[in-house]
């Protein structure tokens, strides 16, 4: 299957990344991170349901799939050809905020 990252995950690794080199300082530990993140993403394409479903953890019907890196969440939808990686946040950060804005859409738009 093939693997789409969206601009807001994209924007998600650049954060992550200059969050561990200028904040936490921590220069050996910023590019392992995003390596990480990447090559799970990259699992994603032989693997496309490894995720634990968003459902499953929070009660809330939702088509989002999670896959945990280190204290990164990593949030995607399969669809019958390809995977979309919506977003990569923080573990500790409201992530259900975050995905549905104001809870009102629980489905992401593919």
């Amino acid at each position: 299957m093939k693997v789409i990252i969206s601009n807001k995950a994209w924007l998600d690794i650049a954060s992550i990344f200059e969050y561990i080199r200028d904040v936490l300082e921590n220069h050996s530990a910023t590019d392992k991170t995003v390596e990480k993140i990447i090559a799970k993403i990259e699992h994603l394409e032989t693997f496309p349901n490894m995720g634990q479903t968003v459902e499953t953890a929070t009660g809330l019907p939702t088509s989002y799939r999670v896959l945990y890196v280190e204290n990164y969440l990593i949030f995607y939808v399969t669809t019958n050809t390809k995977i979309i990686i919506h977003r990569i946040l923080y573990a500790r950060r409201s992530f259900l905020d975050i995905l549905f804005d104001n809870h009102d859409e629980v489905n992401p738009k593919n």
